[in-house]
């Protein structure tokens, strides 16, 4: 095998498809040059393929150990680089530079190639990842179910949805496309491989990216997907505070920094006025506090800071309404609040009532208030 390719676009590759190696365990890559270029393959915790533009002098495949290859093709100068097999080595060379690598002569040890989809949905001008970044944050980090630490992808309305929840809060955004599909895959690898993908797909258990270059396959998780809809509000609310995001977002942040006692929780308390709503934070534990009012426009009844109906002022946990606000696009979001019959508050709705060009606006947030 001889191939020349360019040393910066290899390095790129070789750092993507490694990420999925686990260490003592699965950790070959395989590249096999042929007239249509230079493609890698990993397996480990998902399958990884890089299809790269190469200029192949001789056919051929070698596997190597990935860790070794990704430490050695960052290192090499991002110029031409002359990639063969020689002596059961795998040599890179450039400007004279030359790495050798032994070759892994180990059927067992090749990555396995799933079967990956036949049809594709396609989305354009960066809207999986976009659409990724806006809900991912809602899936759960540290769950022993997988359910709450996937997202649900399937074809809606004409468009493709996302959703995630870890039951606290859940978040929803469209793209652009047709896809017949509804999976549940893991929110950590999405949000490590969404960018630059503009295709998605689905065959048997397994979930498929795809972009100009990469490749990535994972088994879609199992189980059924929490049904948002039985807890969503609608926009039909008594009280809506619509607000500047940028401001709301740094209030929350800048709030919260105060929070120096254990736990997780960091309670906001709303304290709506006639044209703003103050978010207060007290840590009784360490008796530190902060205040900060931020404009808004109110509209609905309000009695004693809270919305008419509601026994007290609105809590939520900090975290999520960074998070909500950081997750959606537009210069403004709008709060939607509501009161129980027993006068407490329903879930609060966040969406922005108007979004840029090429955004959805129905990209919408869910935080469930905090019980005192």
């Amino acid at each position: 095998m001889r191939t020349i390719i360019d040393g910066l676009a290899f390095a790129k590759a070789v750092t993507h498809v490694s990420k999925t190696l686990i260490a003592g365990q699965r950790q070959a890559v395989r590249l096999a040059a042929t007239g249509d270029g230079l493609r890698l393959d990993a397996d480990g915790q998902y399958y990884s393929r890089a299809d790269l533009d190469a200029e192949t002098v001789e056919d051929g495949s070698a596997v190597v150990n990935g860790f070794w290859l990704s430490s050695v093709a960052a290192v090499m100068p991002s110029e031409e680089l002359n990639v063969e097999t020689a002596d059961s080595k795998l040599r890179l060379d450039c400007r004279g530079i030359v790495m050798e690598l032994p070759l892994i002569d180990d059927p067992a040890a090749e990555p396995n190639v799933p079967d990956l989809p036949e049809e594709w949905a396609s989305i354009a001008d960066g809207g999986l990842a976009r659409a990724v970044g806006a809900v991912v944050h809602a899936a759960d980090k540290g769950s022993n179910n997988p359910v709450l630490s996937a997202v649900r992808v399937r074809g809606l309305d004409g468009s493709i949805e996302l959703s995630a929840t870890n039951r606290y809060v859940a978040a929803t955004a469209r793209a652009d496309g047709s896809a017949d599909m509804d999976a549940l895959v893991p929110a950590a690898w999405l949000k490590a491989n969404a960018e630059g993908a503009d295709r998605i797909g689905a065959t048997g258990r397994m979930f498929a990216i795809a972009g100009p270059v990469y490749t990535d396959a994972t088994p879609m998780v199992e189980g059924q997907a929490p049904v948002l809809a039985a807890i969503w509000p609608s926009k039909d609310a008594p009280l809506t505070l619509t607000m500047d995001r940028a401001e709301l977002l740094e209030a929350a942040r800048r709030v919260k920094a105060v929070k120096f006692s254990g736990g997780e929780t960091v309670t906001l308390a709303l304290a709506v006025g006639d044209d703003s709503i103050t978010l207060g934070l007290d840590d009784a534990e360490s008796g530190s506090g902060a205040r900060q009012t931020v404009s808004a426009e109110v509209s609905g009844p309000v009695v004693d800071g809270h919305v008419e109906g509601a026994g007290r002022r609105l809590r939520l946990d900090a975290r999520y309404v960074a998070n909500a606000c950081g997750a959606l696009y537009g210069d403004r979001v709008t709060m939607y609040v509501a009161p129980r019959s027993n006068g407490r508050y329903k879930p609060v709705l966040l969406a922005c009532p108007d979004a840029p060009d090429g955004f959805d606006m129905r990209d919408e947030q869910l935080i469930v208030p905090i019980l005192l």
